[in-house]
């Protein structure tokens, strides 16, 4: 897995947005040096930020590579793509005080 730090990111994002870059490799190439491998050994686990540019090279092995990904983001979040609203693609872990406060606002400006 490849994984560039959040300056970079946020820079390369900016750059995507000006069009100055039409693809990843375009941006491999520019931030090649700032990029990080993460080897993450059987067994263990990697946590970052998804808002950092991530992504991995093509498994050329004989064996099958598995991930497993688990995303969290606020109830309030808007859902913008119909197959991962809440229920579907998010579930509910721990509803706390303030998104009960919004969802109470919410309730209260359908009726």
């Amino acid at each position: 897995m490849f994984f560039l730090p959040p300056i970079e990111s946020r820079e390369a994002r900016a750059r995507v947005t000006n069009g100055e870059f039409k693809s990843m490799d375009q941006i491999e190439k520019a931030y090649k040096r700032e990029m990080t491998t993460m080897v993450v050994p059987f067994g263990k686990v990697l946590i970052f930020d998804s808002n950092c540019l991530h992504g991995n090279v093509l498994n050329e092995t004989k064996t099958s590579r598995w991930s497993v990904n688990c995303r969290f983001t606020g109830l309030l979040t808007p859902f913008t793509n119909p197959e991962r609203r809440l229920g579907t693609y998010y579930l509910p872990i721990t509803t706390r005080a303030a998104t009960k406060m919004g969802l109470s606002i919410l309730n209260a400006d359908r009726t």
